[in-house]
């Protein structure tokens, strides 16, 4: 391959060749040194995804060849391109993209706010419980008598909302000089703790917020981003248009025929994550004789993706110890757009139909029961099969609610398939905004034209179209009601109170 139609980049005596395309004949050569990373720029390292997106762009773009180098001392670049204007424009772009931010160290750590109880003055005591499945524990609320004395005060929850708007803030700050496509979600769940001391499990809410602070930077502390099924229920419940609670557009939109429902089946085989969507399949004749009744649903594209380690992520963790359930906001950087997304399954849409026997029974929300041939199992190193229904409530004209049930088959014994009873096992309940994805799609320029604050860019709403507990002060405000009242629902489980 010829010099002129490739681009290199050194860091720390690693290199890497990114082809650009044909090159025309450069005339002009423009080279540029900067103070290496940590002393106000960012390091040029070729496993760096945005790096190499960033030059791969500007090079396609202006019809270049640029060449990034860094030393122990400087980072060196060097454009070659047709004219002077052109190089300086390159230049200038990426001394503006390159610049280090400030906040950009810590963008990806997860960030742990306690959002202390309404009422601080309640004897309430909050209690680590083991969890199952993890050497963690949770953080529980109760009220021992012999420790009811002995609660704190607690700082205000006006405090955390300003932490909160100071930590998103930040967050948009750095996101908008991120070439990467990104995605956002709020999620709910259970913060666990895997450093605590030993001998206490009890702690005020003074305590609590002491050793959450500790957490925090150590990353000894992660979301379970899992609910029951018992509070999916609940909170389905609520999403009902007799709920008075409910704002009215939200009840119109019930009326008419929300929730929107979709099934999928996923499986993962040993390097990759499957899934498929399927519908059933009206008008057909009756069933042959071997009684399949796969043929009345009908498997939608396979989505294949490789099992592998989540790409960068930045989550803002609020730990509510008086709430059932704690939640996060989600920032992920996205591998490939799904569209150019070329993993291959290792078996057709058509093979998989073939090998799914539905059995006529159905599951929570409608789900309908499946078995799977044993010997498909076994060919394919299927492992982790799952069914997924997915409620998808329109809250309004800013915000979308899925709620995901997840149904488990385990295979019996040799011979016998996937097994043939599945029960709901967990629940994900997701929020987010149908706006978020494009605000935030892949900017290879780096230079993101956003509103000065995160309320601002992804937070406005109608003034018409309320949250839950009345007209809010602001973005942020509406954007906490329906936090506080997901999290309200999913709390009002019937099974869990005494």
């Amino acid at each position: 391959m010829d010099d002129a139609a490739r681009r290199k980049v050194f860091t720390s005596g690693a290199d890497q060749l990114v082809r650009v395309g044909p090159a025309p004949r450069l005339f002009v050569s423009v080279c540029v040194s900067w103070p290496a990373a940590k002393r106000g720029f960012k390091d040029v390292d070729p496993a760096d995804g945005d790096i190499k997106r960033l030059l791969s762009h500007l090079a396609g773009e202006h019809k270049a060849v640029i060449r990034a180098e860094e030393t122990d001392s400087s980072v060196m670049i060097t454009v070659k391109t047709t004219n002077r204007p052109t190089a300086q424009k390159i230049i200038k772009t990426l001394r503006g993209t390159l610049l280090y931010q400030a906040g950009e160290g810590d963008m990806w750590r997860t960030k742990l706010l306690f959002n202390p109880p309404a009422d601080g003055g309640r004897p309430l005591v909050a209690v680590l419980e083991p969890v199952d499945g993890t050497t963690g524990r949770k953080i529980l609320t109760a009220a021992p008598k012999q420790l009811a004395e002995s609660v704190g005060t607690t700082s205000p929850s006006g405090e955390y909302k300003e932490e909160l708007v100071k930590v998103l803030d930040g967050k948009a700050n750095v996101m908008r000089h991120t070439t990467a496509g990104m995605r956002m979600k709020v999620q709910f769940g259970t913060v666990i703790l895997n450093q605590w001391r030993k001998d206490k499990t009890e702690y005020t809410f003074a305590e609590l917020e002491t050793l959450l602070q500790r957490a925090g930077p150590r990353g000894t502390a992660q979301m379970q981003n899992l609910v029951s099924e018992s509070s999916a229920r609940a909170l389905i419940k609520w999403l009902t248009p007799s709920n008075p609670e409910l704002p009215e557009l939200l009840t119109g939109f019930l009326k008419d025929g929300d929730p929107q429902r979709s099934y999928s089946i996923m499986m993962d085989t040993k390097n990759l994550h499957i899934e498929a969507t399927f519908e059933p399949v009206y008008g057909q004749k009756s069933l042959d004789r071997n009684g399949n009744k796969g043929s009345k649903y009908a498997l939608g594209p396979l989505s294949t993706y490789p099992l592998e380690k989540q790409l960068e992520a930045a989550e803002i963790i609020t730990v509510c110890p008086d709430s059932t359930y704690d939640w996060t906001l989600e920032i992920r950087k996205t591998a490939v757009a799904e569209k150019d997304n070329k993993t291959l399954p290792p078996f057709t849409v058509g093979e998989l139909q073939r090998h799914i026997k539905f059995t006529g029974e159905f599951l929570d929300q409608g789900f309908p029961n499946f078995g799977m041939a044993d010997h498909f199992l076994r060919q394919h190193d299927v492992k982790n099969i799952h069914g997924k229904t997915s409620l998808k409530y329109t809250l309004g004209f800013k915000y979308i609610l899925e709620v995901n049930l997840f149904h488990r088959w385990v295979a019996k014994q040799p011979g016998q398939g996937a097994g043939a009873t599945a029960t709901t096992t967990t629940a994900a309940v997701l929020l987010y905004s149908d706006d978020w994805e494009y605000q935030m799609r892949a900017e290879p320029s780096g230079n993101r034209d956003w509103k000065d604050t995160f309320a601002e860019q992804f937070l406005e709403y109608f003034p018409d179209d309320p949250a839950p507990g009345g007209d809010a002060v602001d973005s942020r405000g509406h954007f906490l009601q329906w936090v506080d009242f997901i999290r309200k629902a999913l709390g009002s489980d019937d099974s869990k109170k005494d």
